[in-house]
């Protein structure tokens, strides 16, 4: 069994118009060999495990934050974005 992913249809409504990425475009970075994966310890996040990517979907570099339910083999987008400069430039570094 692949993995699923999952997201709130408000949220990724929100998420589009705030920042003119979809979440189905934020799931094609999953695709990307020269991810960038961290935890995410910011103190909103305390509550579950985030974690934050840094990787390109088919057309640019996207920063998306998600959770991973591995019981259920589920990934769910909270959030995606294209990077500031700095997070840009980690990525490219690396």
């Amino acid at each position: 069994m692949g993995w699923r992913f999952t997201w709130r249809a408000e949220k990724a409504a929100d998420n589009k118009r705030r920042h003119q990425v979809s979440f189905e475009e934020a799931q094609a970075t999953f695709d990307d060999p020269l991810v960038i994966e961290i935890y995410d310890s910011e103190p909103s996040s305390l509550a579950e495990q985030r974690f934050i990517r840094l990787a390109h979907s088919k057309n640019r570099l996207l920063f998306t934050v998600f959770t991973i339910d591995e019981q259920m083999k589920t990934i769910h987008i909270i959030s995606s974005r294209e990077p500031e400069t700095w997070e840009r430039t980690i990525y490219e570094e690396e």
